[in-house]
């Protein structure tokens, strides 16, 4: 699997907004040689990698949420971008006025085959 990520975080108000983008790719491994995999089962194999992805993000945002900590380093990113001075660290990280979406692209781009 190789991707990249982009994260964009914006003020409105009192809220904050976070959009992080995930796009990766990856290669089927270990298929049993002679099996093909149509289109369909590629596609159906890249949207549960998706949605996998995503509920581990998931989980990881409410255990940052759950333990008041950021992993993630967004707080300084947008105390950063406005140029004002963040909370010293270590301090509970309040997440209240945040809203957190992930968006995960998953694309398969070849196949490979089990070797013995």
């Amino acid at each position: 699997m190789r991707g990249r990520s982009r994260t964009r975080i914006v003020a409105r108000g009192r809220m904050v907004v976070v959009t992080d983008t995930l796009v990766y790719r990856g290669a089927l491994e270990d298929l049993p040689p002679g099996l093909a995999l149509t289109t369909r089962q590629k596609t159906e194999s890249a949207r549960d990698a998706s949605r996998t992805i995503a509920a581990l993000c998931d989980g990881a945002l409410q255990t940052a949420d759950t333990q008041q900590v950021d992993p993630f380093g967004w707080h300084r990113q947008q105390h950063w971008a406005q140029n004002t001075a963040g909370r010293p660290w270590p301090a509970p990280i309040r997440w209240q006025h945040w809203s957190v979406h992930v968006i995960v692209h998953f694309r398969i781009t070849g196949e490979g085959v089990a070797h013995s």
